[in-house]
């Protein structure tokens, strides 16, 4: 993913798709980042211009610009052992009534799959703390 410890403004997340599907989180703010597999450049340069739907090329790589949603974030997550799974988290946000407005206090030490999760059943009127 991208780095903002170098700046303070607010996050501005899309998501370059490849055609096979694979996906890069880029927050779309001023400063050279580094992202695994695209190597160096300043995202606000380079997205100037563009809006999602359009393709765009890093590198030798084509991309197309998409909104950055779960199932982009989801597969840009790192495979580690014991990660919670759609269908565990699922179930556990099925059997405890999570949903929007929830207010919910998650700890663990994993890939973040059940915070993400979490958080877009709960929407912007929730409130995740995640430890």
């Amino acid at each position: 993913m991208s780095g903002t410890e170098a700046t303070n403004e607010a996050p501005n997340w899309v998501a370059l798709r490849e055609d096979d599907g694979r996906a890069y989180l880029v927050n779309n703010v001023p400063g050279e980042v580094k992202i695994k597999g695209l190597g160096r450049f300043d995202p606000s340069t380079l997205l100037e211009g563009f809006s999602l739907g359009d393709r765009i090329t890093v590198g030798q790589k084509s991309l197309t610009i998409v909104e950055a949603a779960l199932p982009e974030a989801r597969r840009n997550m790192n495979r580690r052992a014991q990660t919670i799974g759609i269908k565990d988290s699922g179930f556990l946000i099925s059997w405890m009534g999570i949903g929007a407005g929830s207010r919910v206090l998650e700890g663990g030490h994993g890939s973040a799959g059940l915070a993400m999760n979490l958080a877009n059943v709960m929407s912007s009127e929730g409130c995740l703390i995640s430890v």
